[in-house]
């Protein structure tokens, strides 16, 4: 019996694979695009997402600043209408309407595990540095509200009522802070896998020997990827 909303999405994932299971696909890029279309319809199901809320999923391109980044999304949840790329299915939206961004492996393997991750966090960069651009430059006030409640109660210490009192805290406090200032107002970035690692603690494995590898070989690119994806 399926109890939970979850499940159901669970069971809609599982029946879409099983179509594509054994299929003859020669053109390895359309079946990454068929495991795509699987997440995006999935989500998009009457019990995932409410349709009075005006969200949708989509495939597409994020804009930071107006400016459109190179990187593809696979699946991202949006509310609002966005810009359709031209006359494909793709869409533009700026970053303010984005929810939730999904980068879909068929199989998560390191090699692709380290590739989701370097272009998910090549987006939070980018969201990082307009974050910053336009706090400097337009006087830009961020809703602190979620952060500030968080950060005491993981400190037990009163949060900065505004943005620009974190030059008050102690760097620890300061970098925590920032932190959860980011992960409030930032898209919610997930690495979708439908096969590779069978346990979540195969993947903490892997995700450690890959920080492990960049840090002994001096790559401070991959190490703060991997900083970005885990905060």
């Amino acid at each position: 019996m399926i109890r939970k909303a979850s499940e159901l999405l669970e069971k809609f994932i599982e029946v879409e694979k099983s179509k594509l299971h054994g299929f003859d696909m020669p053109h390895m890029p359309t079946l990454g695009s068929a495991y795509e279309e699987i997440t995006k319809q999935g989500i998009y199901q009457d019990f995932a997402i409410p349709k009075n809320l005006d969200l949708r999923v989509v495939s597409g391109f994020v804009c930071i600043g107006e400016v459109m980044l190179t990187e593809q999304i696979d699946c991202m949840l949006v509310y609002g209408e966005g810009e359709r790329y031209g006359l494909t299915n793709q869409f533009k939206y700026d970053i303010e309407k984005v929810l939730c961004i999904f980068e879909v492996k068929k199989t998560l393997r390191k090699a692709d595990y380290m590739d989701a991750m370097e272009h998910l966090a090549n987006i939070r960069r980018k969201f990082a540095d307009n974050f910053e651009e336009r706090l400097v430059n337009e006087g830009y006030e961020p809703d602190i509200t979620n952060a500030r409640r968080r950060f005491s109660q993981l400190t037990g210490k009163v949060a900065p009522e505004k943005y620009l009192d974190i030059h008050h805290l102690s760097s620890a406090d300061g970098m925590l802070f920032y932190v959860l200032v980011q992960e409030s107002l930032a898209p919610i970035t997930i690495i979708h896998g439908y096969e590779g690692y069978r346990t979540e603690r195969g993947l903490r494995s892997v995700f450690l020997d890959i920080l492990e590898e960049a840090w002994k070989s001096g790559d401070r690119r991959t190490a703060d990827t991997c900083r970005l994806i885990m905060i």
